[in-house]
């Protein structure tokens, strides 16, 4: 099932930097986050800001590495499918031991490029370019339907 949480609108950075603030409160340790959205929407950024309130110094997006990994509190697992041809990479770098990580937070940018290997329970976010700079931001929480 999928239900929609809550959705924002944004003109700027200083936007997006307040969405992060207010996803801040709403993840926690084994939570899993989709970023879905087409090149340059802001996914990287808003997880640069998200990462920002735990004291995560520099942000990238792992494009080439696949994952990156802030040592944080809670620790938080960045990952890019943007350049994966096939889910059986990511079964090669351990994927499904960083989503069991019950103590820490993965966040998951272009998830939507392989649905079958994310969990059941997760959260998905879903950035629209407007003009300019806008943003529409929806937060999604998945779960199976039989909840």
């Amino acid at each position: 099932m999928r239900e929609l949480v809550q959705e924002w609108q944004t003109a700027d950075e200083a936007g997006t930097e307040l969405v992060a603030a207010e996803l801040f409160a709403v993840f926690a340790s084994a939570d899993c986050v989709i970023f879905n959205g087409g090149l340059g929407a802001g996914k990287t950024t808003l997880i640069r800001y998200f990462c920002g309130h735990y004291q995560v110094g520099r942000v990238t997006s792992p494009t080439f590495t696949i994952v990156n990994i802030y040592n944080s509190k809670p620790v938080i697992y960045h990952f890019d499918f943007y350049r994966l041809l096939s889910s059986d990479e990511l079964f090669e770098i351990g994927f499904y031991e960083y989503i069991e990580d019950r103590e820490a937070i993965t966040l998951i940018e272009w998830g939507g490029m392989f649905p079958e290997v994310l969990p059941e329970r997760r959260y998905e976010i879903e950035i629209e370019q407007g003009e300019e700079n806008n943003r529409n931001i929806k937060l999604y929480r998945i779960k199976p339907d039989n909840e």
